[in-house]
C-alpha cells in the first residue's frame, strides 16, 4: 500500500480504522498525507461518523495512528469520538482519548462547527 490518497472517504469509523491499520502495518509513511505537496492543515482523509462529517489532516502522524488503534483495540468500534474547542476555539476538534483529551499528533475536527460538545 501506498500513501493514502487525498480526499480518501470513509463511510464509517470502522472502514476508518480499516484504513488506517493497513497504512500503519504496510508503509513506513509519518504522517497520513503527503507534506511535500500539501500544506500539514491540509484535509486529507473524509470520515461518516454518526450523521457527521469528519476531515482528517494531512500532518496526522504515525504516533498518532497508533493510539488511535490501540484504544480501538481496547474500546472497539464503540470508541466515543468527543467533539472539543479547538486552539481556535471553534466546536469542532475530535479527542478520542478516555478524558476528552486531545492526542499530541491526530488531528480530526468535524467539517461543520458544533453548537456544543457532543459525543459521536
Amino acid at each position: 500500500m501506498t500513501m493514502i490518497a487525498k480526499d480518501t472517504r470513509c463511510s464509517s469509523k470502522h472502514e476508518f480504522e480499516q484504513l488506517l491499520r493497513r497504512w500503519y502495518d504496510e508503509t513506513e509513511e509519518r504522517t497520513l498525507g503527503d507534506l511535500d505537496t500539501h500544506p500539514g492543515v491540509t484535509s486529507w482523509i473524509f470520515v461518516q461518523a454518526s450523521g457527521h462529517e469528519v476531515k482528517v489532516h494531512a500532518d496526522t502522524n504515525r504516533d498518532a495512528v497508533r493510539r488511535y488503534l490501540e484504544l480501538m483495540g481496547e474500546h472497539g468500534p464503540g470508541l466515543t469520538w468527543h467533539v472539543r474547542h479547538g486552539n481556535r476555539g471553534t466546536l469542532n476538534k475530535i479527542c478520542i482519548e478516555p478524558d476528552a483529551r486531545p492526542t499530541k499528533g491526530l488531528f480530526l475536527y468535524t467539517v461543520e462547527a458544533l453548537p456544543e460538545p457532543l459525543e459521536i
